[in-house]
């Protein structure tokens, strides 16, 4: 027997089943596409998530923010996920600095936009390894980078530091457990240990910087991100 042939079988028993029998064999008639489904790789992760007291911010261990960060992944990688509408366990919402109302950021670092009176989760674009989103307002509009954007709404930054640094080096990752706000000179450690960033030799001669290309899309389109 298989599965096309039992659920004509309990199509033919349900007019004769009696209750509690017949509400369960309806229920599994109702819903039988979502048993018939085999579990997606993001439903793992979110029970996953599910099972957790809370979400966790900082100060994770590097086991369990190496599982919680597998975890993540799974859920980026399945759009029917991320770009729902639909809130992931323990998500929590903040409103933009200078955008209240209009956008909003979670601390699994999913973007919300509320333009025109459309809800809808915003799909970030990539600027080299970085995630960055456009915002609008009425009369203008700008770049901000997602871990800059988590980092501020979730993250107090009591030493100023400039810069917001990926614990585990992917920048894809901007979950609140895996940013810090960090010096510039505390990033680039980091991304050395990481193996992300070598070691530059000794130049007597470095070459000069162009001015033009210094001035490019980090330091004009992005400007306002540390």
């Amino acid at each position: 027997m298989n599965q096309y042939e039992a659920k004509g079988i309990f199509l033919q028993a349900l007019p004769e089943l009696t209750e509690p029998l017949k509400s369960a064999v309806e229920f599994a008639l109702a819903n039988w596409h979502r048993l018939n489904r085999k579990p997606r790789a993001s439903d793992v992760a979110i029970n996953f998530f599910a099972s957790l007291p809370a979400l966790p911010s900082n100060n994770v261990d590097e086991v369990f923010a190496a599982k919680l960060n597998e975890m993540a992944k799974l859920l980026r990688d399945d759009p029917d996920v991320w770009l729902s509408l639909a809130d992931l366990p323990h998500e929590e919402w903040r409103a933009v600095a200078g955008y209240e109302g209009i956008y909003q950021v979670s601390n699994f670092g999913r973007l919300k936009s509320f333009q025109r009176g459309k809800v809808m989760i915003i799909s970030p674009t990539k600027c080299g390894r970085y995630p960055y989103v456009t915002l609008f307002k009425p009369s203008y509009r700008n770049n901000f980078f997602v871990h800059a954007l988590v980092a501020r709404a979730f993250h107090a930054n009591l030493e100023n530091k400039p810069q917001v640094n990926h614990r585990n080096g992917d920048k894809r990752n901007n979950c609140i457990w895996n940013l810090e706000w960090a010096t510039s000179k505390e990033n680039a450690q980091h991304a050395i240990k990481l193996g992300l960033r070598k070691v530059a030799p000794d130049n007597p001669n470095p070459p000069k910087k162009n001015p033009r290309k210094h001035s490019a899309i980090y330091s004009q389109k992005l400007q306002t991100l540390g």
